[in-house]
């Protein structure tokens, strides 16, 4: 999996394998997903209780700036990128998460 993610940060239009994404593909939207990937294993190795607090408590800080002070909440919000996680992760990144992301700007 991890080679395959790699390949599309390198090669973004190579996405389009699994997803027919717009033609405007950038390698920040692929390493975006890659990202919002890590942060959904990160919330299910809390969920089966394999994260201590502490770690929790770092990992989830380090995911609400994420959504705080970069873009990720505008690619979850703009590229549907919900769809490719399952209902849980979706229900915490809304819920913790997505409430921080700065506002988005319709581009014209």
């Amino acid at each position: 999996m991890h080679n395959l993610i790699e390949m599309f940060i390198a090669n973004p239009e190579n996405i389009r394998i699994i997803y027919d994404v717009p033609e405007n593909l950038s390698n920040e939207l692929a390493l975006s997903y890659y990202t919002q990937f890590i942060c959904a294993h990160i919330f299910h190795m809390r969920e089966r209780k394999i994260l201590k607090d502490n770690e929790w408590s770092g990992w989830f800080q380090w995911m609400k700036n994420a959504f705080t002070y970069g873009r990720i909440g505008k690619y979850w919000k703009q590229t549907e990128m919900q769809s490719w996680f399952d209902p849980a992760f979706v229900g915490f990144v809304e819920k913790n998460l997505l409430p921080l992301a700065p506002e988005i700007k319709k581009e014209s």
